[in-house]
């Protein structure tokens, strides 16, 4: 079914990679949705199983729009990107390809932003809830308030909240905010587009459950730090998006992400010189930090390195 450029309340967005054992977990609940004004956009990010035939299967039988689309294997951070990109819906709701949503979480996101006053919207970019996992518990933390106005920075630094969460975010926000790309690296922490947002707008976050998150051994969260390590210069800017921040944030977890950027900016080339020159620049209110912190950093690289010839992932 062809949406043929029609707006529409929702885009579920999933990048996908060699998931067409999981993607029918996916495909169904979508299918049981109880709110039913939205599209499903795939980004197909270089797969060789056959998540193409399955889809185009789906393609001719689904009661809801589906758009595939298909590049070579980039990240999931530029597939967002596209997908983004291409999205006819108002929200965009990011569902991995290994997870899926309970039955009534487009109903439940679309009800809490409708009680949002009109006057605040235009402040307000997205409706975030909880994850659970296929056993059905909680996972990480809920928020202090079952409807929280506050901001992802604020959520996970001040407040103490853990965990992966799911919601969505305004289509135009994330057009105003889309992720970096370095050459020759397929991955960046999400967070560091969250935390942009977090600058400029809120969310509005609930204890309801939207998504089951069903974590594979050769995902992203299992196997973060051979990503890490395989996209330094991504890993990088995301630290130092953190250390720009200015707001107050607790000492020790500022701390550690100066320390973290030291060691991925040796990572990247980056010597001392130039970390402090970036940091005056960009940061000048955490140089103290940094200058306590780089030679932790520059362990941490050396670590790195031994543990890499002992792998030899790269």
């Amino acid at each position: 079914m062809e949406t043929n450029g029609r707006k529409l309340q929702f885009t579920v967005f999933t990048p996908t990679y060699n998931r067409a054992h999981t993607l029918p977990r996916l495909y169904e609940s979508l299918k049981k949705q109880t709110f039913k004004d939205f599209e499903w956009v795939i980004v197909d990010d270089g797969s060789v199983d056959d998540t193409r035939e399955i889809v185009f299967g789906w393609i001719g039988e689904s009661a809801f729009p589906i758009r595939y689309f298909y590049q070579e294997n980039s990240g999931k951070h530029v597939a967002i990107n596209r997908g983004v990109e291409e999205a006819n819906g108002e929200f965009f709701l990011i569902v991995d390809s290994d997870d899926w949503l309970v039955p009534d979480a487009l109903e439940k996101l679309k009800r809490y932003w409708d009680k949002i006053p009109g006057e605040v919207k235009p402040y307000i970019a997205g409706v975030i809830g909880l994850d659970q996992d296929p056993s059905g518990g909680l996972i990480g933390t809920p928020y202090p308030k079952d409807e929280l106005l506050s901001d992802i920075v604020e959520i996970y630094y001040n407040l103490g909240v853990k965990g992966d969460k799911s919601g969505f975010y305004k289509t135009a926000v994330l057009r105003e905010f889309p992720f970096p790309v370095f050459r020759g690296e397929k991955f960046i922490p999400e967070s560091i587009v969250w935390n942009r947002i977090a600058e400029h707008y809120k969310c509005l976050f609930i204890n309801e459950i939207i998504a089951v998150r069903d974590y594979q051994p050769d995902g992203l969260t299992r196997r973060s730090w051979v990503h890490a390590m395989n996209s330094p210069c991504g890993m990088k800017s995301s630290l130092l998006q953190v250390l720009t921040l200015k707001r107050k944030l607790p000492l020790f977890a500022v701390f550690r992400r100066t320390v973290s950027y030291a060691r991925f900016s040796f990572h990247c080339g980056m010597g001392i010189v130039a970390q402090s020159r970036e940091v005056k620049e960009k940061a000048p209110h955490r140089y103290l930090l940094w200058f306590l912190g780089w030679i932790l950093g520059f362990g941490l690289y050396l670590r790195d390195k031994i543990k890499l010839r002992k792998s030899r992932i790269k």
